[in-house]
């Protein structure tokens, strides 16, 4: 499975990068150094979200990223797991979807019609969130407004970055959600279809909240 790999949150600032420490095929661990880049400010090096194969590079040295900007394409180191657990036991299959997880995306829930800013992001990839966190702050003509979570999970890529302009349906992230037992499966599916309802409708009125207590 191949993962994209952003830059974390470092703020609003452009950055340089002047150093790629690893190559296509590396074996990369979780937290490892990938990139060093150079802001006004200060040199900071850039670490993996998490581990596995360098498959592609998408930046080279002199280039300029921000938040959010892929940077490398990494190839789960999955294989090597999977063959002991197809030999452990006829019931080893029967149990892998317990573990299994999902994509899901992240949109930008109803707030009007009006198109806003992206003025902070607050949180970064890798990052496991909590239902109703605060996401991202906008700004728009009337008000400044975080958007929370709609959901809980963990943050697989961020789709914008501050200064961009988003409105209602925008994509901003994608989440990682871990899937159920199988045993739960039946119950989920009968449930699923009235927690977006709901996680909308706090979502929506959060948001309002804020706007009235702006104005």
């Amino acid at each position: 499975m191949s993962i994209e790999i952003n830059v974390p949150d470092i703020g609003a600032d452009e950055v340089e990068v002047t150093e790629i420490l690893v190559s296509v095929g590396d074996k990369v661990e979780e937290e490892q150094s990938l990139i060093t880049v150079e802001g006004d400010k200060a040199s900071m090096e850039v670490p993996a979200s998490q581990a596995g194969v360098v498959k592609e590079i998408k930046i080279a040295e002199g280039d300029k990223v921000t938040t959010g900007s892929l940077i490398m394409i990494f190839e789960a180191d999955a294989p090597a797991q999977s063959a002991p657990a197809q030999e452990a036991a006829p019931a080893a299959p029967a149990t892998a979807p317990a573990a299994a997880s999902e994509t899901k995306e992240v949109h930008v829930p109803d707030i009007g019609g009006d198109e806003v800013e992206v003025t902070e992001i607050m949180v970064a990839v890798g990052d496991t969130i909590e239902e109703e966190q605060s996401l991202i702050t906008v700004e728009g003509d009337k008000a400044s407004m975080e958007v929370p979570a709609p959901f809980a999970g963990t943050v697989k890529e961020i789709k914008i970055a501050a200064g961009d302009k988003v409105s209602t349906g925008s994509l901003i992230m994608m989440f990682e959600v871990g899937g159920s037992a199988p045993a739960a499966d039946a119950p989920a599916a009968a449930e699923a279809p009235a927690a977006p309802a709901a996680a909308q409708a706090k979502t929506f009125t959060s948001l309002i909240s804020v706007a009235m207590k702006l104005k």
